[in-house]
């Protein structure tokens, strides 16, 4: 259940205990992209836990786009969270955790993955944990999990340059705003829910019930947004500081990449064939950088025309969440409790229907 964060501004939260103990606690926690909703993402989070019974989950929404609050709570004014705001956000939050992990004496293994911008902030979040010496020696980072990761030139992908001459050139906040508040007054909210389904969130190529209820949310998602002026300014604005601030940056990529795995960490990283908010040149640059998988620096490249996309969290769920099971049972083969642990409802309403294949490694044939 999606609840209203109790002490961050504006954040909407995904929490979920641990099905199983474990000696240590293990939390992953999942950064969103841009727009930050937890609602695209609940579904593929509930099928990597019943993969993985030992993982705590927690996902928050980016401070601005809280979605939960009711209709008779007060209306506050509109407040911009930037870039180093939502990584100081998510370092509260992850904070609270390991702090009451440790009350009940335990350590707590960290396993992170993120989407779009979210790989930016949470490269920066470990620079935080690492340097809060309040938490040192109470966790340790065993993945950092990048999915369609823009964390170099996002500017220069076509989305990038298409939203840099449209922000140009264009008041788009306000136009985006009138037409939501127009299409409100004159449609009801089951019409806007249909026409989203229809023209806005692709419905998955796959009919189990966890794609339908991914599509389901994604919808709700959509028209969370849609509803709230200050959520689609809050995505326009944070875009804009995007284009200006996540720019290459080789020593401190350097640092993420060839220093972290020396301290015990394990680097993922999974790109779309074609991807409009990573450029081609962003990628090949990243891949022949720092993949290294003897060194615990993965990088999967989709290869197929018809693969995952930069919006998975929306149409591609459940097939996503197959990859990244394949991705984590790799890296962790003793995450995963018990050889014969099922693989819960990825067998049971879709891998018959899936391309059932682990992703390759770049550079390897799929």
């Amino acid at each position: 259940m999606i609840t209203t964060h109790p002490s961050q501004p504006c954040t909407s939260y995904y929490h979920k205990l641990a099905v199983e103990s474990a000696e240590t606690a293990r939390l992953l926690m999942f950064i969103p992209g841009n727009p930050g909703l937890v609602e695209y993402y609940t579904t593929y989070l509930d099928l990597l836990q019943e993969q993985f019974p030992t993982l705590e989950i927690v996902c928050a929404s980016h401070a601005g786009y809280q979605t939960t609050k009711s209709k008779d709570e007060e209306e506050v004014p509109y407040k911009y969270y930037g870039l180093k705001f939502q990584t100081q956000h998510k370092h509260e939050i992850l904070k609270e955790h390991i702090l009451r992990h440790h009350s009940h004496g335990k350590k707590v293994d960290l396993y992170f993955l993120s989407h779009s911008m979210g790989s930016y902030v949470l490269q920066r979040l470990i620079v935080k944990l690492n340097e809060d010496v309040e938490l040192k020696g109470k966790f340790k980072i065993k993945l950092g999990g990048f999915i369609c990761p823009t964390i170099i030139d996002i500017a220069q992908s076509d989305s990038g340059v298409l939203f840099t001459k449209l922000t140009r050139y264009l008041p788009i906040v306000p136009v985006l705003v009138f037409f939501s508040t127009l299409l409100q007054l004159v449609l009801s909210e089951h019409t806007i829910r249909r026409i989203i389904g229809r023209f806005v969130v692709s419905k998955p190529k796959l009919e189990d019930d966890k794609s339908l209820e991914s599509w389901a949310n994604s919808i709700t998602g959509c028209y969370n947004i849609f509803r709230d002026g200050k959520i689609i300014r809050h995505a326009i604005d944070l875009a804009r500081e995007e284009m200006t601030d996540i720019v290459r940056d080789d020593k401190f990529n350097d640092w993420y990449f060839q220093e972290l795995p020396l301290q015990g960490t394990k680097l993922w990283s999974f790109f779309a064939l074609k991807d409009h908010w990573v450029h081609d040149h962003s990628r090949s640059y990243l891949l022949s950088r720092y993949h290294n998988p003897e060194k615990n620096v993965v990088f999967n490249v989709d290869e197929l025309e018809d693969g995952i996309t930069h919006s998975f969290c929306v149409d591609q769920t459940v097939e996503f969440a197959n990859i990244t099971f394949h991705s984590l049972r790799r890296l962790f083969p003793d995450l995963q409790p018990g050889s014969q642990q099922g693989v819960g409802s990825l067998a049971n309403n879709a891998l018959g229907e899936l391309r059932n294949r682990a992703p390759t490694h770049a550079g390897e044939e799929i």
